[in-house]
């Protein structure tokens, strides 16, 4: 199997060299591609002197724009699947080969990396499980499938769906949605536990008044997925 890592980075030039040099130790033979979303820091020098191939984009387009160019890079370069990472250093590159056994062996379409699973590593604060498990109930209503984390962007993903994800990828927040589209137009999708730590440096996408804003799309994202590919 072609395997491509894909990590979308905005300003992300502090954690960037912890995470590459790990993965480098632990996959050498495994590209990785950073998505550099228009960074105002030094992310697409740091991601280069690191090894990692780098695209960047010449303003900000949000995390569904990174990761849509990654998926874009991986199907024009021919590979089978990609699994995309944040750059914060949250997703542990321990989990993932694990994850890649997983996807290989149940001939998956999508892998989800769940951090309730096992419940190892940085524990959720308590608000933001509520909203993740309010978000589990919306998806299990409109699929009938239970996610543990549907909010998880640590996942693994075959050629198959980034065909279908490509122009129709949220800019903005793309998790719950996506996977009740994809879900109900009968993509097979699993989970698996992974560990996830506590971000170093920065700040997370999710705050002040984008919480806000997050809470009122993810849920109507949801049913307009359900409503045009569950009706």
């Amino acid at each position: 199997m072609k395997f491509l890592i894909i990590i979308p980075a905005y300003n992300e030039a502090k954690n960037l060299p912890e995470l590459l040099e790990e993965l480098k130790r632990l996959y050498p033979s495994v590209p990785v591609l950073v998505v550099d979303d228009g960074s105002r820091d030094l992310t697409p020098q740091i991601a280069r002197e690191h090894g990692a191939l780098t695209v960047s984009h010449i303003s900000n387009l949000g995390y569904g724009g990174g990761l849509e160019t990654g998926y874009l890079y991986a199907l024009s370069h021919g590979y089978d699947a990609v699994a995309q990472m944040d750059a914060d250093l949250q997703h542990d590159p321990k989990s993932l080969g694990p994850m890649l056994e997983k996807f290989s062996a149940e001939d998956l379409d999508l892998l989800i990396g769940s951090r309730f699973i096992s419940n190892e590593g940085y524990k959720v604060p308590t608000g933001r499980k509520m909203v993740i498990r309010f978000l589990s109930i919306l998806t299990w209503m409109c699929t009938h499938k239970w996610i543990t984390d549907p909010t998880s962007g640590y996942q693994i993903l075959s050629s198959r769906v980034l065909k279908v994800l490509v122009g129709n990828l949220p800019p903005d927040f793309p998790d719950a949605d996506v996977l009740t589209g994809l879900t109900l137009s009968g993509f097979k999708i699993g989970e698996t536990p992974v560990v996830m730590r506590e971000r170093k440096v920065g700040f997370p996408q999710v705050r002040g008044l984008r919480a806000l804003y997050y809470l009122y799309k993810l849920p109507l994202s949801i049913f307009l997925a359900f409503w045009r590919r569950g009706m």
